[in-house]
C-alpha cells in the first residue's frame, strides 16, 4: 500500500500490472525472533509472499517506480529477498485501469525492472501467513479497485494444508507494518477471502 511503502523510502509512480512467467505464492519463510520483530507472541516466524519462476504463469501487482538512491532502503526491508532483473517485455501494464485513474500506460524508456524473490517455502502452523500482512496488502490493491484486490487473491497460491497455516492475529498485529486502515476494512476482506479462498479462510485459526 502508499502507506506502507511511505514507510520505508521514497517513491515514485505506481502502475497495476501482470507480470507473466512468475507466480506468486506464499513461500517466504520469515523469522521474526531473528529479526527482533515479534509483536504478537504467539506469533514468532511468519510466511510471506514471494514470485516465483513459473512458466505459463501470471499473477497481478504494481510496479513502482524507485530512485536508484533509495533502492538500499526497499532491499533492506525486504530482507531474505533478492533483488532479481527480469525483461521489460514480462511486465504488462493494465492499461484500462491506469487510464482510469488517470496514469501512464507504460513504463519509462529504458526501465529496469526488478522482481523480489526469496528461496521458497510454505506456511505452516510454526510460520503461518498472518492477516495482519495480507490485509495491508489488500488495501494496496483497493488503490487499484476491488477487482485488482480479487485477482490478487486468485493468482496467490500456496495457502499451507495444516490447520493453524493461516492465522488471525488482527486483534494483536504480528505484522511490524500494520494498519488501522487496513484492518478497518476487515469485514470487507473475509467477504473476499471467502469468495476467492474459502479453504484457507476456512482453515484459518485466531492467535
Amino acid at each position: 500500500s502508499a502507506e506502507s511503502r511511505a514507510r520505508t523510502g521514497l517513491s515514485g509512480t505506481c502502475l497495476p500490472c501482470s507480470v507473466l512467467g512468475f507466480e506468486r505464492t506464499w513461500s517466504a519463510t520469515v523469522d521474526l525472533a531473528k529479526l527482533n520483530c515479534v509483536t504478537n507472541p504467539a506469533v514468532k516466524a511468519v510466511t510471506a509472499v514471494s514470485a516465483q519462476a513459473k512458466p505459463d504463469a501470471r499473477c497481478n501487482g504494481v510496479i513502482v517506480e524507485v530512485p536508484e538512491a533509495e533502492l538500499p532502503a526497499f532491499d533492506t526491508r525486504e530482507v531474505g529477498y533478492a533483488r532479481t532483473p527480469i525483461a521489460p517485455e514480462l511486465v504488462k501494464i493494465d492499461a484500462p485501469r491506469c487510464l482510469a485513474l488517470g496514469l501512464p500506460i507504460s513504463l519509462p524508456e529504458n526501465a529496469q525492472v526488478f522482481i523480489y524473490i526469496h528461496p521458497e517455502g510454505a506456511p505452516t502452523a510454526a510460520a503461518p501467513v498472518i492477516q495482519s500482512y495480507l490485509d495491508v496488502m489488500l488495501l494496496g490493491c483497493s488503490e487499484y479497485g476491488e477487482a485488482f484486490a480479487t485477482d490478487f487473491l486468485r493468482t496467490t497460491k500456496g495457502w499451507g494444508k495444516e490447520r493453524g497455516a493461516f492465522v488471525d492475529d488482527r486483534a494483536l498485529p504480528a505484522y511490524v507494518r500494520a494498519s488501522e486502515a487496513a484492518a478497518a476494512r476487515a469485514a470487507r476482506w473475509d467477504e473476499l477471502l471467502k469468495a476467492e479462498c474459502p479453504e484457507a479462510l476456512g482453515a484459518r485459526v485466531k492467535v
